[in-house]
């Protein structure tokens, strides 16, 4: 019996070190995951929409007709645009064609037009629409010609279209002449042909 009484009573001085320890665990546990990011997309399909909502509801804007803001830049030659009171719509910069994703200086273009208008209001004008449907951009920036200057720096082809030849011709030489952005490489691959494999 005394044993016993022995047992019970070391038991007992342990105690209060195990409460702690199963105290302080779970509180590790919740201020641990308490500092994590959430996810950056939401998993649903009606939670995506509802965070579209949100997102469009957030960017009404006072501006003049015809004016967007851009919400988004997709690669160097792709926007996400949202225009006041209407929703979310892709464009494509107009005889702009940017590296693909995968080909060099893919990531430095698209790096450089997020730069000249991520979060800015431009002002869009159609100039036609690919076979998808997709608006063809013309799109200025504090009266900056952005297809204009992604050319110029060599961020991308003019597209071979006797349209785009005629406005854009002189653009993309100066970048070749002077070697900028993709045209330091020796022989670049068009996004057209890369396409094809």
């Amino acid at each position: 019996m005394p044993r016993v009484v022995s047992i019970f009573r070391t038991g007992t001085r342990q105690f209060p070190a195990y409460a702690l320890f199963l105290f302080l665990l779970p509180l590790g546990f919740i201020l641990l995951m308490s500092g994590l990011e959430p996810p950056a997309e939401p998993s649903s399909r009606a939670a995506r929409e509802l965070a579209q909502r949100q997102t469009e509801s957030e960017f009404v804007f006072p501006a003049a007709p015809g004016t967007h803001k851009v919400v988004r830049v997709i690669s160097g030659d792709l926007l996400d645009v949202i225009a006041p009171g209407h929703g979310v719509e892709r464009v494509a910069l107009a005889c702009v064609d940017a590296p693909e994703a995968g080909q060099k200086f893919s990531r430095q273009a698209r790096r450089k037009l997020f730069d000249r208008v991520a979060g800015r209001i431009v002002r869009i004008r159609e100039i036609a629409k690919n076979a998808g449907g997709m608006p063809l951009v013309e799109v200025l920036s504090s009266d900056e010609d952005i297809n204009h200057w992604m050319l110029a720096n060599g961020y991308g082809w003019n597209t071979p279209s006797d349209k785009c030849q005629a406005l854009y011709a002189d653009a993309e030489q100066a970048a070749r002449d002077r070697f900028s952005g993709l045209w330091d490489e020796l022989s670049p691959v068009p996004p057209w042909q890369w396409r094809k494999g």
